[in-house]
């Protein structure tokens, strides 16, 4: 398991890149040993994975349905392990068709630590949500904010990884961002959240 040092180290240079040092792009360890290693980001993340997992049944165990908290967890952990996996998934498959295989594994390490980098981002939201659950202009203003804090991660990280220009990465940022959304919903689908997200925001 990665340590502790090392976690502080690869999110260090995620946040110099996020702010333009792409050299910084080294100290994610882009070999093939670091292309490994990247994948011990999700455990880095479980922590603000389990408050999130927490926040979630606080919140659809008042939704209709029967649900127990076990299934709601499991239907959770499965939502964002899809979310995680499966866009990477696509775009590694579809690197060729994307001009981007010579750059897959410095972009599999980028997205593995911003995405675990981004995840630690929402704690303090996660705990504003299971704190007070009903200020709810208060969690939306705070959840936009770190949204577009998000997205300009990823962008500044793929950026760096895939060593392109900006004609190249919107295309490929509005690109993820889809396949994500997609992810997103067919997940809900599947577990059979999708009614009642439809229902709860009409």
């Amino acid at each position: 398991m990665i340590s502790l040092n090392e976690t502080g180290n690869r999110f260090r240079a995620v946040w110099e890149i996020t702010l333009g040092d792409s050299s910084k792009l080294r100290l994610l360890d882009i070999s093939s040993s670091g292309f490994k290693t990247s994948f011990q980001a999700i455990p880095v993340a479980l922590v603000p994975f389990f408050l999130r997992w927490i926040c979630v049944i606080q919140i659809m165990a008042d939704m209709p349905g029967d649900f127990t908290y076990s299934s709601i967890l499991i239907r959770t952990v499965f939502i964002d392990l899809c979310q995680w996996i499966i866009p990477l998934m696509l775009i590694i498959a579809a690197s060729g068709l994307l001009g981007i295989r010579d750059r897959i594994i410095a972009f599999v390490v980028a997205y593995n630590w911003s995405k675990a980098f981004i995840e630690w981002l929402y704690v303090p939201l996660i705990a504003l949500q299971l704190v007070l659950p009903k200020a709810y202009i208060l969690h939306w203003l705070c959840n936009n904010f770190l949204l577009v804090i998000s997205v300009i991660i990823l962008y500044r990280l793929f950026q760096a990884a895939l060593n392109k220009k900006n004609s190249y990465m919107l295309p490929f940022i509005i690109l993820y961002s889809i396949i994500s959304i997609f992810v997103f919903i067919i997940s809900l689908e599947t577990v059979g959240w999708l009614p009642l997200m439809i229902t709860a925001n009409p």
